[in-house]
């Protein structure tokens, strides 16, 4: 296993017990759980992001946005912002907070205990 694919299973650990809590977490918070700055986040995000796509899941990286919008960041589906900051604030017509939304609700009640990944990452 990568390093990548190990920080993809420690996300993959605190996402699933965040999203059964119903909790929202920011980029910031995520840093401070695992170290890795939030700049650095996106490839293991996208990991995530790539096995829940495959295995028809909701999106679970949905649950993770910024402390400033509320909303996920550029890799979130639909995010039209230039920068590839996991900050950015671009979201002129409110649809990719609208697509945030529904797809934290699925990953709120989704069996995650179900889906084990193991070295799908």
């Amino acid at each position: 296993m990568t390093a990548e694919q190990e920080r993809a299973a420690q996300f993959w650990a605190i996402l699933v017990i965040a999203a059964r809590g119903q909790m929202v977490l920011s980029y910031r918070m995520l840093e401070r759980m695992t170290g890795l700055p939030a700049f650095a986040q996106a490839p293991v995000l996208k990991r995530i992001e790539n096995y829940c796509e495959k295995s028809n899941f909701p999106r679970l990286t949905a649950i993770v946005v910024s402390q400033r919008t509320g909303v996920p960041g550029h890799l979130f589906p639909g995010f039209s912002a230039e920068q590839k900051d996991p900050e950015a604030t671009a979201d002129p017509d409110g649809q990719h907070a609208i697509r945030a939304q529904r797809e934290q609700s699925r990953a709120f009640v989704c069996d995650w205990e179900s889906t084990v990944p193991g070295d799908h990452f």
